[in-house]
């Protein structure tokens, strides 16, 4: 099983990100492409293709302002942890995705424009502060 790391920016426009946008769709096409090749032997090709993640370098080299634009678009009015996005690949690593191959599965809702006022959700996943899915899932592949 393979699980590749594409972004949502590979299916929309962002401005100044068009290296990253073709590189992230040209690993959905490797995905969609390696899963058809990859599946005579039994091997399944996901990816998982997170939208705002914070993490140590993307705070380096993005501006304040433009993480707060980007966040203030996020659907939950915040970006995604880490072990949020690590969850839907706990996923698609398991058995619970054995008959899912060639998917590129986002691991947040699109960005929105937010109206002026609009209040922001604050919700968290069932899993809770920074708990993965690992430990839930079972040890063996279910058949």
């Amino acid at each position: 099983m393979v699980v590749n790391n594409a972004s949502v920016v590979g299916w929309r426009a962002q401005r100044g990100q068009a290296h990253y946008a073709a590189a992230k769709a040209g690993v959905m096409a490797l995905t969609r492409c390696a899963a058809v090749e990859a599946a005579d032997y039994g091997v399944r090709v996901n990816a998982v293709a997170p939208s705002l993640a914070m993490h140590p370098h993307l705070a380096k080299v993005t501006s304040a302002e433009l993480l707060a634009d980007l966040t203030a678009k996020e659907a939950f009015g915040r970006y995604a942890e880490p072990w949020e996005v690590a969850n839907v690949i706990v996923f698609l690593a398991s058995g619970y995705s054995s008959y899912m191959t060639g998917e590129v599965v986002p691991s947040a809702v699109s960005m929105r424009e937010r109206p002026p006022g609009a209040p922001r959700g604050r919700a968290r996943g069932r899993t809770g502060g920074g708990r993965t899915m690992a430990g839930c899932l079972p040890r063996r592949s279910p058949r």
